[in-house]
């Protein structure tokens, strides 16, 4: 080989070597963190160091309120924008200093409530037969917070409401053979899981993650609770709630309790509140 070719073929690979260099961000990540429940973390706490680069959710809230272990998803931007995805494992131990909450929990024909609210997740089911439609309550509410937006040009309107028991196995069917019951779980519940058959839940204007990124969605981040109704599948939640984040799934609770979960913000889920499973 020549002097020549043998400096062009070096010349290659330190090109190729910068560029990755530049593409790659350079970080050094805690594989796991353990913390004692009610711990307040961030996701930067996962950091040991980062070089050529930017934690872009750094300022998220961590939830440490269940005890167990969950994984917890990082994104890191390099200096040419290229943005790579890591997974760190947090472990949250019991903390002897919290008095855990009593609760009055009641299941009266095959329906589950604590503090007399319904509850419906991958652990607590429903009777096949339950449910005939929307609440009274759940419409009331609704009508008021469209209204409300609408004065704002915004429209709200519901595109799925109370759903049967034999709505749902239609719709939980469909999707497990669309993609396998593995993956249809993560979003779809099984037949007599599903929140729509209390008649309390319904999914607005679109069934779609972009709806993260509409005006309606923002307007309702910010007041859906001031009606009663609480995002019931908040972002990042997934190993709580047992489900992907859903933007257009909200629950009608009522004002009080809506407004606890709504916590400034940082929704929390009838799971932390209640401090209950949901896994099937």
């Amino acid at each position: 080989m020549t002097n020549k070719n043998t400096f062009s073929l070096g010349l290659i690979i330190c090109l190729v070597v910068i560029i990755y260099f530049f593409l790659t961000p350079i970080i050094s990540l805690k594989k796991e963190l353990k913390v004692n429940q009610n711990d307040i973390i961030e996701k930067e706490d996962f950091l040991e160091k980062i070089t050529l680069g930017k934690l872009l959710n750094a300022k998220d809230k961590v939830s440490t309120l269940l005890v167990g272990e969950k994984k917890i998803n990082l994104q890191v931007k390099s200096i040419l924008g290229l943005v790579k995805n890591y997974q760190v494992t947090l472990i949250v131990k019991e903390n002897p200093n919290i008095i855990s909450k009593k609760y009055d929990i009641k299941e009266v024909n095959g329906v589950t409530t604590i503090n007399g609210v319904i509850i419906v997740n991958k652990s607590y089911s429903l009777p096949s037969d339950y449910g005939n439609g929307l609440t009274t309550d759940t419409l009331k509410a609704f009508q008021e917070m469209q209204n409300a937006a609408k004065e704002e040009n915004l429209n709200l309107f519901i595109r799925s409401g109370f759903r049967s028991y034999l709505d749902q196995t239609i719709v939980y069917d469909k999707w497990v053979k669309k993609d396998g019951q593995e993956v249809a779980d993560t979003y779809s519940a099984r037949p007599g899981y599903s929140e729509h058959q209390t008649g309390l839940a319904m999914d607005l204007n679109s069934i779609d993650q972009d709806f993260a990124d509409t005006k309606e969605f923002a307007w309702l981040n910010e007041n859906a609770y001031k009606y009663g109704f609480i995002l019931r599948y908040p972002q990042e939640k997934e190993e709580i709630t047992g489900y992907i984040y859903e933007p257009w799934h909200y629950r009608y609770v009522g004002v009080e309790l809506s407004k606890e979960l709504y916590n400034n913000g940082n929704w929390l889920t009838l799971e932390e509140y209640f401090e209950i499973d949901s896994k099937y």
